[in-house]
């Protein structure tokens, strides 16, 4: 395993990387038979069993951090070992996390270590998860109400509230 090159395939930071590199192999210690792209199949970034030849789809793969439906179909098909089966339970820990880390551009390192301070659970075992991150996708021809929609939320960007980030943040050359 190599991360030779990071920043060119992502901003993310290299500590997601690892993340998602012990995810894949934890991935493959449940299901190794498969992974999409390889003899025809399509490929899909977002999922863990993807093959990886694209490498660009890294980035993808970090923000979704998630097992297909088709994937999960298969897995379910399996008759999984009680290790297996471990495993499996740990995957979907991990893969929630970075997901919700790299969504958001943040270190999974710092997303752990604050989750860890706050004393938050796991989104299914019913805690609430505090945003504070807003992600506006909008219209370029409701551009006016975007405008609005910005004045009401200064109080709280004032304030430090929440991060807003939208299109207009983009710079040439950006994806």
């Amino acid at each position: 395993m190599s991360l030779y090159g990071w920043q060119n395939l992502t901003n993310l930071p290299a500590s997601n990387g690892l993340v998602f590199f012990i995810a894949d192999f934890l991935a493959l210690h449940i299901d190794g038979d498969y992974r999409h792209g390889l003899d025809g199949t399509t490929s899909k970034p977002e999922c863990i069993y993807d093959f990886g030849g694209y490498k660009p789809g890294v980035d993808i793969g970090m923000r979704s951090a998630l097992i297909c439906p088709d994937c999960i179909r298969r897995i379910e098909l399996k008759k999984l070992s009680k290790q297996q089966a471990g495993f499996l339970e740990d995957l979907k820990s991990i893969l929630n996390d970075l997901g919700s880390a790299s969504k958001w551009n943040t270190d999974i390192i710092d997303y752990w270590r604050n989750k860890k301070a706050s004393g938050s659970k796991a989104p299914d075992e019913g805690t609430n998860i505090i945003r504070d991150q807003v992600f506006i996708s909008y219209s370029h021809q409701d551009a006016g109400w975007l405008r609005k929609l910005k004045t009401h939320l200064k109080p709280q960007l004032r304030d430090e509230q929440i991060v807003v980030w939208d299109d207009t943040k983009l710079t040439t050359g950006q994806d």
